[in-house]
């Protein structure tokens, strides 16, 4: 049975905690134990307690079930509570809904993609694999709560700009997009932003006619 909640996971040795959050605790601490097994956990600071103190110096506990809509919320109470994230008491590199990985784990990702060249057959085998496939309700609510208040930089914007420029949408797409959005009513703070959004613009001519 699946359980939804707040856990810990406590060096025996030192009192340090790692606290965390999961539509599925069990689960996620099977992976916790697999990742730091293998010596690839995502936190390194836990990950070299880990290999320091070994495997039977670390206990799982459950703090809190609650349910999917409260776990971010829940886990930042357990991380203040802990004060998981002062190092002298937890593993804890940032707030639930701030996820940032430390400048090492960046630094192994940007070293195993270094070079890897996805080919186009590759793509369309990862794109045909994901066709049809759909974040949960419980997903959703969980990635649109750690989104909550992101503001993009000026830079991002300008990426962001730069990356789709020149791309055309095709009817296919159009038609998809329509009936996506089909029945659906923007709230009044969502007109607002984007009339604002749409303020001085002015459409090309390609565009009028689309």
């Amino acid at each position: 049975m699946k359980l939804s909640g707040i856990y810990g996971i406590v060096n025996l040795i030192n009192r340090k905690i790692l606290i965390g959050s999961s539509t599925n605790i069990l689960r996620r601490w099977h992976q916790h134990r697999w990742d730091a097994r293998k010596g690839i956990h995502p936190n390194d600071y836990f990950q070299k307690s880990w290999t320091k103190y070994g495997e039977e110096s670390f206990e799982f506990r459950i703090l809190e079930d609650c349910s999917v809509s409260y776990l971010l919320p829940r886990e930042d109470y357990w991380i203040t509570f802990h004060n998981s994230k002062n190092r002298d008491c937890g593993f804890n590199l940032q707030d639930a809904s701030i996820v940032v990985h430390s400048d090492e784990t960046r630094r192994k990702i940007s070293e195993i993609k270094k070079g890897t060249v996805i080919t186009t057959e590759v793509r369309k085998k990862m794109s045909d694999a994901h066709k049809g496939i759909y974040p949960s309700k419980e997903t959703r609510i969980k990635m649109g709560i750690a989104q909550k208040g992101r503001i993009c930089s000026e830079e991002t914007r300008r990426k962001i700009g730069a990356k789709h420029k020149g791309k055309i949408v095709t009817e296919e797409v159009r038609n998809k997009i329509r009936k996506s959005l089909k029945g659906r009513i923007p709230s009044e703070e969502a007109r607002i932003r984007m009339s604002n959004a749409h303020k001085g613009k002015r459409l090309s001519k390609e565009r009028k006619w689309v």
